[in-house]
């Protein structure tokens, strides 16, 4: 009976974790968003009161910051494992590639199944932008990933580097999203 509980300890401080870091890492981005939008003198624009949930299965874009001479529609996705990898598959797909390190040389790899991109809608927080103004449709990464990879028609894997772009969005991180705005 010992085991069966120290189990379930495992399994739920597998599930805890996670979504801890998940949580307390989008407060925190929503902050630094605000923060700098009051700073700026940006108009944050969010699609709901808690836009900081949003999810990578949620067509619709989170959050719309217009700056001076752009509007940048804010998409967010989430990768809450902090061992893992975010690969950027040929025709619009994502898997995730999780690691569990159990030694300093052993690691097991976990892939998903390649998913789909949904038909993001980045016009959604963005209705009424001034025609003058550039729309950039932008994938924020929170939390990020240990590394983010594109693979090739090959199945092989290169580096991603943020700020590029995929499927017509920039792909970025929140630090390179912060940096973009000042």
């Amino acid at each position: 009976m010992f085991l069966v509980y120290i189990l379930l300890l495992i399994c739920l401080f597998a599930v805890v974790v996670p979504f801890v870091r998940w949580l307390v890492s989008r407060l925190c981005c929503q902050r630094r968003i605000q923060r700098l939008c009051r700073q700026k003198g940006y108009t944050l624009r969010p699609r709901s009161r808690f836009w900081f949930w949003g999810s990578r299965r949620s067509t619709a874009c989170d959050c719309a910051i217009e700056t001076n001479n752009a509007v940048y529609a804010v998409k967010l996705f989430g990768v809450p494992q902090r061992h893992a990898t975010l690969v950027l598959c040929d025709q619009s797909k994502y898997r995730i590639r999780r690691l569990l390190p159990l030694q300093l040389q052993v690691r097991f790899v976990f892939d998903t199944t390649p998913e789909p991109f949904p038909a993001y809608t980045f016009s959604a927080c963005c209705e009424d932008i001034p025609p003058h103004k550039e729309l950039r449709p932008v994938l924020l990464v929170h939390p990020k990933p240990l590394s983010i990879q594109q693979q090739n028609q090959e199945l092989q894997c290169q580096d991603f580097c943020y700020n590029d772009r995929f499927c017509g969005m920039e792909i970025v991180s929140l630090h390179d999203l912060l940096r973009m705005l000042a």
